[in-house]
């Protein structure tokens, strides 16, 4: 009888290079918050893939970057732990932004990748914005410069080469019980999800950098059997102009937030919501110890 296998797979890379999207075509289920716009992601996901004999525990990190304030250093933190807890590792790459982040991958990658004792996947993602010659030329230098078990060009957009990275990782899995109840496919609370929605919904419709300001606060949460779940939310931003923008031109603009942020959800939990949101202003929240420390313990 086959033994079953099991492990934990930290996703890393620097900013906007399809983690997140990664994650959610792994597990086949969108779970993780996807933004075109760098750093959607400040806390860790987990998305669990259950198979025949295997169970594969993802965390989708956020993208590695240079502190500017106290909550990047967090964020950074989270990055460190998943990476000590993992048995494999996979490096996500923008193949089509390699030239310019030449000097970034190689200060910021080799260092986890050399100290990394486990096994190490490099995926080259987007590879269809690029030329192929583009693709071998940016398949050689990676194989030039970092140690890896096994490299991965592949486009999460179109899906291409998904499922030969999920068998090459579910052969690198370590013999193992299975952490986590096979009916699971992630294991933070909706409350988490629910937060990480508003904020893509904010990504989606802001387009500068207002939504690296915005904060989210779920104040309620009702579940009710025969009829719509309640959730009154707010959205904290760090300046009174930043509460115009949000709310927009008579609340218009918040009123597109809810709409896509209700229907996320809905589509999440299979069935109706009704969802309130504010806005407040909470003056220089990123670099508040109280504050941060707070997002992190909770969900």
């Amino acid at each position: 009888m086959e033994k079953f296998k099991a492990g934990f797979v930290a996703i890393i890379g620097l900013p906007n290079a399809g983690k997140s999207t990664l994650l959610n075509l792994l597990i086949e289920t969108k779970l993780a918050p996807v933004s075109s716009k760098p750093q959607m992601t400040r806390k860790s996901v987990i998305g669990i893939l259950n198979g025949e004999n295997y169970q594969c525990v993802f965390v989708d990190s956020p993208g590695i970057i240079d502190p500017a304030y106290l909550l990047q250093e967090y964020m950074m933190k989270d990055i460190r732990r998943n990476i000590a807890d993992a048995d494999i590792l996979i490096v996500v790459v923008d193949i089509s932004n390699i030239y310019r982040n030449r000097n970034l991958l190689i200060e910021k990658i080799n260092p986890i990748v050399n100290n990394f004792k486990n096994k190490v996947i490099f995926v080259l993602n987007k590879t269809d914005v690029v030329k192929q010659d583009k693709v071998i030329e940016n398949l050689k230098w990676v194989s030039d410069n970092f140690k890896f078990d096994e490299i991965f060009p592949l486009s999460c957009r179109r899906e291409q080469n998904v499922k030969e990275l999920k068998d090459i990782i579910v052969e690198f899995l370590p013999e193992n019980e299975p952490y986590y109840d096979e009916d699971l496919v992630g294991i933070q609370n909706i409350r988490f999800f629910v937060k990480e929605y508003i904020l893509e919904s904010i990504y989606q419709y802001l387009q500068k950098e207002l939504p690296y300001s915005c904060l989210i606060g779920i104040e309620e949460y009702k579940e009710h059997e025969d009829r719509k779940d309640y959730i009154r939310a707010l959205i904290y931003v760090e300046r009174e102009s930043h509460k115009h923008i949000i709310i927009g031109k008579k609340g218009e603009m918040l009123k597109k937030i809810g709409k896509s942020s209700r229907e996320k959800i809905e589509n999440l939990i299979g069935k109706g919501v009704y969802l309130e949101l504010y806005v407040k202003v909470l003056e220089n929240w990123k670099d508040r110890k109280d504050i941060i420390k707070n997002v992190y313990k909770e969900d």
